[in-house]
């Protein structure tokens, strides 16, 4: 499943502040830093066997890596797993305006979290909504898998339709979500 990448740019005009700035931003979001060295941060969230039941696309494993320029340039390198099933590119739209408002609150001291609160709610309600088509896609194939085994006789084929249910709906549904990334806004 493909991973959402995406390279982000900024000039300050205080470079002074910029650091502690970031920082402060990403511990609010419960980042772990985990280097800091010169002009070089890096933020990351951690892979977790229950990355597929949260919600907040956030939360999911990221790593976020920043470089200061001495030409008052932030350099943002973005990267975010998938949860398991469901491709971050989908919320490709939350995670240009979550790096946008660190930018606004870097340069212009404006508060963030009201900012990314409606992104984040949109984006677990996209969330749910495709945990939703999911499970309705395993629900099929159980009840296609009985009526193979009913019809056939194999037992297994019961469980073998759960599976290809899942599977099949993890599929379709990803490459839709990448076709039509453009489509944001659409819960």
């Amino acid at each position: 499943m493909e991973k959402y990448i995406n390279n982000f740019e900024f000039t300050i005009s205080n470079n002074s502040e910029t650091k502690e700035k970031l920082k402060s931003y990403f511990k609010s979001y419960d980042f772990e830093q985990v280097k800091d060295e010169n002009e070089n941060l890096l933020f990351v969230k951690k892979w977790s066997i229950l990355n597929g039941w949260k919600f907040n696309p956030l939360n999911w494993e990221t790593k976020i890596d920043i470089k200061l320029t001495e030409n008052n340039k932030v350099i943002i390198n973005h990267i975010v797993h998938s949860n398991g099933f469901l491709t971050p590119i989908a919320f490709k739209s939350l995670f240009e305006k979550f790096l946008l408002n660190i930018e606004q609150f870097v340069e212009f001291d404006i508060k963030h979290k009201p900012n990314n609160i409606p992104e984040i709610k949109l984006a677990k309600e996209k969330v749910f909504k495709y945990h939703g088509i999911l499970i309705l896609g395993i629900v099929v194939g159980m009840f296609l898998g009985i009526i193979m085994s009913n019809v056939t006789g194999i037992k297994l084929l019961g469980t073998v339709g759960i599976i290809v249910g899942a599977i099949a709906t993890e599929k379709i549904m990803n490459k839709y979500l990448e076709n039509n990334n453009n489509l944001q806004h659409r819960v």
